[in-house]
């Protein structure tokens, strides 16, 4: 009931953040994930919002439920654009681009996360891999 009182609550207050994330993430949580791509795509519609932890949701949401790595991954580069420092979402663009089969551009990515983070046992897979 929660989901749906947030998404009464979303149409009533189209600009209220709050409630179009906890209605996302509610929808994420109970298998809902169209509702919850629609709430999270009106996040990542406001200019001035943090949209990182909407990022990872719908990177999760494309890559796992909906099966489209493509679209994750333009995901992924969208969220770089915004937050190139974030080493999760280095992570996450290293994984689809070996999914995508793109060995080349996952050993340049690979590289280049590993010139700021050396250590990161996730990448060193990755790069093993």
């Amino acid at each position: 009931m929660a989901y749906y009182f947030f998404d009464l609550a979303g149409e009533i207050a189209p600009e209220d953040t709050t409630i179009h994330y906890n209605a996302g993430f509610l929808a994420n949580d109970l298998g809902m994930y169209e509702e919850a791509k629609k709430h999270f795509n009106l996040l990542l519609d406001v200019e001035e919002y943090d949209k990182l932890n909407t990022y990872y949701f719908m990177v999760q949401i494309l890559s796992g439920q909906d099966e489209n790595p493509e679209g994750a991954y333009d995901m992924v580069m969208a969220a770089r654009e915004e937050y190139p420092e974030d080493k999760i979402l280095a992570e996450y663009e290293i994984q689809l681009l070996l999914q995508l089969n793109k060995m080349d551009e996952a050993m340049a990515s690979i590289q280049e996360a590993l010139k700021s983070d050396p250590n990161n046992a996730a990448i060193l897979l990755r790069s093993g891999s």
